[in-house]
């Protein structure tokens, strides 16, 4: 019985060893696909930051997109992006770059606020050329400078 009873001991450690291992394997893969930011990223985000600070916006994106190529799941980065593409007149990009920052985190409150204000910009943009080839005579143009008017209203 004794024997018996060990052999039962060993197989249930196994067991146990084994259920552990794999939680640890999952954990391992989960940490690896987040991958921790490293010291080097770091300083390249010290120095984008910098340069965003200081208005040295192509710089910036340069040392950003390094990091969104490392970590493309580093929300900050893309929100970061984003800002500067819609500061440079780049609104399709600025577009794509917040879309990237919520599809990282969708909790991220200035992303979505910013993706926002960019598309009513990029509405405004769009009524824009439609009054300047819409003749004044066109029944539905007042429909459109109503809308631009309101479109304006939200982005005083």
């Amino acid at each position: 019985m004794n024997s018996a009873l060990k052999i039962f001991s060993r197989a249930v450690t196994a067991i146990i060893c084994l259920f552990l291992m794999g939680g640890c394997v999952s954990h391992t893969q989960r940490v690896v696909e987040e991958k921790p930011l490293d010291k080097q990223i770091y300083e390249t985000l010290e120095k984008a930051d910098g340069y965003y600070k200081q208005g040295r916006l192509a710089e910036a994106e340069t040392e950003y997109l390094k990091i969104t190529q490392q970590y493309p799941k580093y929300s900050y980065a893309w929100y970061r992006l984003g800002n500067i593409y819609v500061r440079t007149g780049h609104m399709d990009a600025g577009v794509r770059s917040y879309e990237q920052a919520i599809k990282a985190d969708p909790e991220n409150s200035r992303a979505w606020y910013n993706l926002s204000l960019t598309r009513v910009k990029q509405a405004i943009a769009v009524s824009d050329d439609g009054l300047s080839i819409i003749p004044i005579t066109d029944n539905d143009r007042k429909r459109l400078e109503i809308l631009q008017s309101r479109l304006l209203e939200i982005i005083k």
